[in-house]
């Protein structure tokens, strides 16, 4: 009883890997039980949440990160997180090192985007949401990553997104000129950034 009762606190709007179940004294058997029996549910390979709980809109973020803890919400799932774009990816967007492996995922729909080293590292913010903590691009690194990847989303979402975080000013022409020269990304974004001034 008491261990349930440690993996119910725990499971509380709050989906929990198998390893951080097991680490209650729960054996892997037990888990196997309470999901047949309804007592639990697996939400995905290795993910366990409560049949009763609340999830909010980030639910399927949460459920990719908890999969893929090094991965980052990118480029269109950034975008949504960050409140800058009229589009409802229908996919989670996450990052990973190039070279990295890529975890096996389960139960969400995932575009996995490789970066480099810097690109990959560079502007992770960690947000604390119902279920868990999302690791996710701030908004000046998400919006270079728009017009670094435009071949994947279109340059129209990335020009979007631009003329959005400008507007709300959840950017600056300034922060994004400086880490676009981090990136070596200066000369893709020089004509979207004069044309934003100039408007």
């Amino acid at each position: 009883m008491k261990v349930w009762n440690e993996c119910q606190a725990m499971l509380k709007g709050h989906p929990s890997t198998s390893q951080e179940l097991t680490q209650t004294g729960v054996a892997r058997s037990t888990l196997s039980r309470w999901v047949k029996t309804g007592r639990i549910l697996r939400l995905a390979h290795g993910l366990y949440g409560l049949p009763d709980s609340a999830y909010d809109e980030h639910h399927s973020q949460v459920l990719a990160q908890g999969q893929m803890p090094n991965g980052v919400l990118c480029l269109l799932s950034a975008l949504q997180f960050h409140g800058i774009t009229t589009q409802l990816p229908r996919e989670v967007w996450m990052a990973i090192e190039g070279g990295t492996h890529r975890p096996r995922v389960t139960g969400i729909k995932l575009r996995v985007c490789r970066f480099t080293k810097e690109a990959y590292s560079l502007g992770i913010e960690v947000h604390q949401v119902q279920g868990g903590s999302l690791r996710v691009y701030g908004v000046t690194k998400t919006v270079i990553d728009c017009f670094r990847m435009r071949n994947k989303i279109g340059v129209d979402i990335a020009i979007e997104a631009l003329r959005d975080a400008l507007r709300v000013k959840k950017t600056t022409i300034g922060e994004l000129e400086s880490t676009a020269a981090r990136l070596r990304s200066r000369t893709i974004l020089r004509p979207y950034l004069e044309m934003a001034a100039a408007s």
